[in-house]
């Protein structure tokens, strides 16, 4: 049963797509898609663009969408470890007995994911593959990891889980058992959550939730530090969830709490009652933007293949250096401009 509580009354596309059987509409939004388009249009569009056009692009292009940047690594491998747990709970109430290992595996699966990527990339022919996990940005450019750095990365996940082992999160979930538990399931077999606000779609790719009718909880665990950007943006993403879960399951908007789960402090999240009016805020905000790339959308996509044009590239070159899109010319410009000013600096030799 889905509530109209802070949706303004069903969205006119709501009988032609629904989630869990049907991908989210295009255009839709989200704070991430949002920060990427407001960070550069030009991303954006390659990353979100109609399938109709999408196929039309470059074939490096459709290669790079995919890939996972190097700071995701770390947030990627917890995520299905803490997931695996939950639903290894979940199936024989039972808990994971080795959660580094279970870590170690996950690395295993994406770094083979990651080399048959490679093979994917050299033969133009092969089809390029639709999996649960994504190629690594530095394996696809020929940036291996070296030993050391894959430690690195393991003794950061491996941190991250004992603080989760030993947070009394695992006792909590105990304690709620009768519960119904909701853990996203893998692209390949179900689309990523979304839900209509009015007739905006919005994607809630939330980590956990449980809820009675009466009453229910969204968890979201976080690897990276805690800041005041990083605590302001998991406030607005477990806010749009709990929209999520009051839209699906029509559990009241007022018995929702929710919690960001700091893995390199301490495990237990600190639960907050969702506070509609800050909800509110946020889908007004995302109406603003989602207005200009909808129209954005609509020309970009009459205009196919010269699209890219409508969604100007970035003006920082920052944003241009950390980009998937090596093929892009604005990648190619930021990294001259990088080589000229190292250059221009060195200290000259004698």
């Amino acid at each position: 049963m889905r509530s109209k509580s802070l949706n303004g009354g069903e969205p006119k596309a709501m009988k032609m797509k629904l989630w869990p059987d049907d991908w989210a509409p295009k255009p839709n939004i989200s704070i991430s898609t949002m920060k990427t388009y407001l960070e550069c249009p030009r991303k954006f569009w390659y990353s979100n663009a109609p399938n109709e056009v999408k196929r039309q692009f470059q074939r490096q292009y459709k290669l790079e969408r995919n890939l996972t940047s190097d700071n995701m690594l770390v947030g990627q491998i917890v995520d299905e470890v803490i997931k695996g747990d939950l639903k290894l709970y979940r199936a024989i109430r039972d808990w994971t007995s080795d959660l580094h290992h279970a870590g170690q595996g996950v690395l295993k699966e994406i770094l083979k994911c990651s080399e048959e990527y490679l093979r994917v990339r050299d033969n133009k022919d092969a089809r390029i593959p639709f999996e649960d996990h994504n190629p690594l940005e530095r394996i696809y450019y020929g940036e291996d990891y070296s030993p050391i750095e894959l430690d690195a990365k393991m003794n950061q996940v491996n941190r991250c889980l004992d603080i989760y082992a030993k947070s009394g999160f695992r006792e909590f979930m105990e304690v709620h058992w009768e519960y119904e538990w909701q853990i996203p399931l893998p692209v390949t077999k179900r689309p990523v959550p979304w839900y209509f606000v009015g007739n905006m779609p919005v994607y809630a790719s939330f980590d956990f939730i449980m809820y009675r009718p009466d009453h229910g909880y969204v968890i979201d665990w976080k690897t990276g530090k805690r800041t005041e950007a990083s605590m302001k943006s998991a406030r607005e993403q477990l806010h749009l969830y709990a929209g999520f879960l009051n839209t699906e399951w029509n559990v009241p908007l007022d018995n929702i709490h929710v919690g960001a789960v700091w893995l390199q402090e301490s495990g237990m999240p600190e639960f907050e009652p969702t506070d509609v009016s800050f909800l509110n805020d946020i889908y007004r905000n995302l109406r603003d933007h989602f207005a200009i790339i909808e129209t954005k959308f609509e020309e970009g996509t009459a205009a196919e293949l010269l699209g890219a044009r409508i969604f100007p590239m970035t003006d920082n070159d920052r944003f241009c250096r950390y980009c998937q899109y090596r093929s892009c010319s604005g990648y190619k410009k930021a990294i001259q401009k990088r080589r000229e000013y190292d250059e221009m600096v060195a200290p000259d030799e004698e």
